[in-house]
């Protein structure tokens, strides 16, 4: 996830996929990762589609049930995209494999 350019963007929670393909055009930025807490349909039931759609999107997540899950993130594991720093956090409860994720930019 390194080197992310300043127009691209990191999605979550996203339940309708051409809703949300429609504000980045608009927007005129890059889809680049959909980070997803858990597999719960409401939280990633847009994974599917939008994985279509947008060949080679990284489809992020703790727990191997999450649909299209591209790469299971481990506790403690940090990404960047861009200037954004994402810190991943198991926090079994809601689901036996949720994640929670803390985000801070570079001048933070």
């Amino acid at each position: 996830m390194e080197g992310v350019g300043h127009r691209d963007r990191l999605c979550y929670r996203h339940s309708r996929p051409f809703q949300l393909l429609e504000i980045v055009g608009r927007e005129g930025v890059s889809l680049t990762a959909v980070l997803t807490t858990h597999h719960h349909w409401d939280h990633a039931r847009g994974n599917p589609e939008l994985a279509r759609l947008r060949p080679g999107l990284a489809v992020l997540g703790a727990d191997e049930r999450i649909f299209s899950l591209t790469r299971r993130l481990a506790h403690g594991e940090e990404l960047r995209f861009g200037a954004i720093h994402v810190r991943c956090l198991l926090t079994p409860g809601h689901t036996s494999g949720h994640m929670s994720y803390f985000l801070w930019e570079d001048d933070c």
